[in-house]
């Protein structure tokens, strides 16, 4: 399912799942992209929304996405690491810390 937005400037943002852009021998598994217009009408060619550095398989599908304070936000589901739990813990002034735990196997996650 595809996803828009506009950000407060009337710029319009596209993103959706794509194939044919993770690494060999993936490449068959999709990947958000974004494209974004200054008119609304005219699009440029859509680039992924973050550099896929993953080694293995999986999908990343249904992208959500919303501008709001001044900040354009995307999130989207990915099968990948997705028996991993993640846990975010507040150092002040915005920022956060990240720490990673494996629940289970993920290589058998979404099969």
């Amino acid at each position: 399912f595809p996803t828009m937005s506009v950000d407060g400037d009337g710029r319009v943002y596209l993103a959706w799942a794509q194939r044919g852009l993770a690494p060999a021998p993936f490449s068959h598994n999709s990947r958000i992209v974004l494209a974004m217009s200054s008119d609304g009408l005219n699009f440029p060619a859509a680039q992924m929304a973050v550099p896929d550095n993953h080694a293995g398989g999986g999908y990343q599908f249904m992208p959500a996405m919303a501008f709001a304070g001044g900040r354009l936000m995307l999130t989207w589901y990915d099968s990948r690491d997705s028996q991993v739990k993640y846990f975010y813990t507040s150092l002040g002034g915005g920022a956060y810390s990240e720490e990673r735990r494996v629940l289970g196997n993920p290589t058998t996650a979404f099969n």
